[in-house]
This record gives structure tokens, C-alpha cells and sequence, in this order.
């Protein structure tokens, strides 16, 4: 169950939303990628790969992935405040999509539409998701809206006997806007709706209360987040410029603001390297207590997500075009492909990564590291 919050979350430091409007640059291409998270007690490794192909003499663009997630952590890592020994778990993903262009509806304005599915199984977790996207291009293709809902199975087992445990449902929406604000610059804005219906705790997280109970927290759960983006090139020093914000609040009282600013900058005609800081700042759950009393709470956890906390991202990235290679034996293999190479570092208040400028005593142990390949097919 940890695999589905820790890999998701690591992943999620570099790679960017996989939807249509990705869909609508990429053709053909394998993606190799590896990532490793380190932080204090918790190890993840993850290799994945994707295979994105156009059915010939269609508009059909199709996709498939695969990643193993294997997290080495210690127990008090997964809420065991009991015992400390080491856990080794793994997770197994597959995923298919398919991208259709409506161009030959002969429709007033281009459009897309696609389907995605998601399995995952892990010892103790069960996850499966479906999904569905739309696009419409405007003025010129000037303006894309693009609108995408997805539905989550999941569920719980006890690990030891593999006896399910309980479910949780999960309806995600969400509708974007991207807009062409000028030939060098664009912006997005967009909103996100999350409604999450049953077992949300870690069954293996205790808390402070008279008996060192399991954790509980409400079954319903509602999440809005709303985001913005601009982007600015630079064409004579080959710059480009982002600048991102999401303001996230639910009905567990928590909110956050997240602050992101990217630089991307073109070394030699096949280098290029990214730099990027993340600000994120959250409040507390309303329940989220440093102890309870169980005569009177109803909800009550554990859990460093849960409570208020600042945190610090520092990423740097570098990508080589991989050119002049064709027509040599084997490396024409990799001609037109990318080489990239990402590390990041957490630096995070509180007890959540346990490092960082606001407890100079210890050490930030929360690092991210990825290598990928990209090749045309």
C-alpha cells in the first residue's frame, strides 16, 4: 500500500501529465526510464518503460507501459512506532491507452478523443483504473480545452493471509485550458475534482493515544485543486521560462499553495539542461492531533502528510540528442533519440522527510534520481 503513495509521488518529481495534448507531438517513440528515491529509512527503485505507436494510415495512436516499483523501507517508515525491521515490497503496473483523432468526422473544429487503463497489484494493495479524454482545438489552434475522468477500484488485503481488507472508490475530473498568448508564449489554467469513498489509513500506522490504537480516518473524502502555467521562450538565447502555481484545499481542512519555477536552456545545438525549485507550504487536517483521546475523538492519525509542514524541491536535469549515428551498425539504432539524467533533492519541515533548513541538525536524506532513454521507432 505504501508503493501506491511513495513511487507514485517520486515519479511524479519528472515526468509530466502523459495526456492528449503529449499525445499529439509524439508519434512513435520507446521510453526507458529508472528512477530511485532515498530518503531516511525508505529506498525505491522503479524501471518503466513505454511504448507509444501510430497505427499506419490512421489517425489511432497507441500506448503501452510497464514499471516495478520495489521499496526497501524500515517498518516504523510504514507507522510502526513498535519495532523497526526492514520490509522489501514490490509493486507490479500495466497500463494501455489510445488516442483517436476525429479529423475524418470532418468536425467544424479538430478534435481527440482517448481511454486509458491502469493495473496495479502490489502483496497488500489492489488498484485498477479507467478513464476517458476529450480535446477540442479552437481559433487556429490557438486554444485547447481538454476535459478527462477517470474511476479507481481499490483494494485492501491483509498482507499475512492475503484476505481482502476493505475498498476504496475514486472519481477523478478534470478540465484544462491552454491558450497561445503570443508566437513565443502560451498559458494553461485548469481544475481538478477528487472524490475519494472508503478505506483512506495505513493499516500498519499507530498512533499516540491510550492504547497505541490503528489509525482512523473519515471514509469521505472531497479534493479541489486549481492550477495555472506560463511559459515564455527566449528564441535568441534559447531560453524558455515556466512559472506554475496549484492552491489545493479539501474537506479535511487541509490546504496548500505550490510555487514552481522551471528554466530550460539550450547548450549546444544537442544539450539542453532544466533547472527547477518547487515551494510547497500545507496546513493540518482538522483532526490531526500530536495525541487523542479516543472517549472523544472520532478520527485520528499519525501520518507527517496530515499535518502542517514546508517543503523545498531542487531539481537539475540534462538532456542529449543523440544525432549522427545513422548508418553505423547497431548505434543507428538510437539516431534521433534522448539521453537525460535528472537528480533532485526534498528539503521538507516538520517530521515529513525529517531533513532541511528548518532542522540544520540533520542531514536532508530525501534525494531523487532518474536516467531515461527515448527512441523513435
Amino acid at each position: 500500500m505504501r508503493l501506491q503513495l511513495i513511487a507514485a509521488w517520486a515519479a511524479g518529481l519528472v515526468c509530466a501529465s502523459g495526456g492528449l495534448a503529449r499525445a499529439q507531438d509524439v508519434t512513435q517513440q520507446v521510453d526507458v526510464h529508472g528512477f530511485y528515491y532515498k530518503e531516511t529509512s525508505t529506498r525505491v527503485v522503479q524501471p518503466r518503460m513505454e511504448v507509444l505507436a501510430q497505427i499506419p494510415r490512421t489517425s489511432t495512436l497507441v500506448g503501452a507501459e510497464y514499471s516495478l516499483d520495489a521499496i526497501s523501507s524500515a517498518s516504523i517508515a510504514a507507522g510502526n512506532r513498535v519495532s523497526d525491521n526492514i520490509l522489501t515490497e514490490y509493486r507490479n503496473q500495466v497500463g494501455a491507452r489510445v488516442v483517436q483523432s476525429l479529423n475524418r468526422l470532418r468536425l467544424p473544429v479538430p478534435a481527440r478523443v482517448g481511454a486509458n487503463y491502469l493495473r496495479s497489484r502490489e502483496s497488500d494493495y489492489d488498484s485498477d483504473t479507467v478513464g476517458g479524454q476529450a480535446s477540442v482545438d479552437l481559433f487556429e489552434r490557438n486554444t485547447t480545452w481538454t476535459l478527462a475522468y477517470s474511476h479507481s477500484f481499490d483494494t485492501v488485503y491483509d498482507r499475512p493471509r492475503r484476505t481482502r481488507r476493505d475498498s476504496l472508490d475514486t472519481d477523478f475530473l478534470s478540465l484544462s485550458v491552454a491558450q497561445l498568448l503570443s508566437p513565443t508564449s502560451v498559458g494553461v489554467v485548469g481544475f481538478e475534482y477528487a472524490y475519494l469513498n472508503g478505506f483512506q489509513q495505513n493499516p500498519y500506522r499507530t498512533v499516540a493515544t491510550a492504547g497505541n490504537l490503528n489509525e482512523v480516518v473519515p471514509l469521505i473524502r472531497n479534493r479541489y485543486t486549481a492550477f495555472g502555467r506560463v511559459a515564455k521562450l527566449l528564441p535568441a538565447s534559447g531560453t524558455t521560462l515556466q512559472a506554475i502555481y496549484r492552491f489545493y484545499h479539501d474537506d479535511w481542512g487541509l490546504n496548500a499553495n505550490t510555487l514552481e519555477g522551471r528554466l530550460y536552456q539550450d547548450v549546444t545545438p544537442n544539450l539542453d539542461v532544466r533547472l527547477a525549485y518547487r515551494y510547497y507550504t500545507q496546513g493540518h487536517a482538522y483532526f490531526a492531533k500530536a495525541r487523542y483521546d479516543t472517549r472523544v475523538d472520532q478520527a485520528y492519525t499519525s501520518d507527517p502528510k496530515l499535518f502542517a509542514f514546508d517543503s523545498h524541491y531542487i531539481e537539475g536535469q540534462a538532456r542529449l540528442h543523440l544525432s549522427g549515428l545513422h548508418g553505423l551498425q547497431f548505434w543507428g539504432w538510437f539516431e534521433n533519440g534522448f539521453v537525460e539524467a535528472t537528480f533532485g533533492v526534498l528539503y521538507s519541515g516538520s517530521t515529513f522527510g525529517n531533513c532541511g533548513p528548518l532542522d540544520p541538525t540533520h542531514e536532508c536524506a530525501d534525494k531523487f534520481l532518474a536516467l531515461g532513454l527515448t527512441l523513435p521507432l
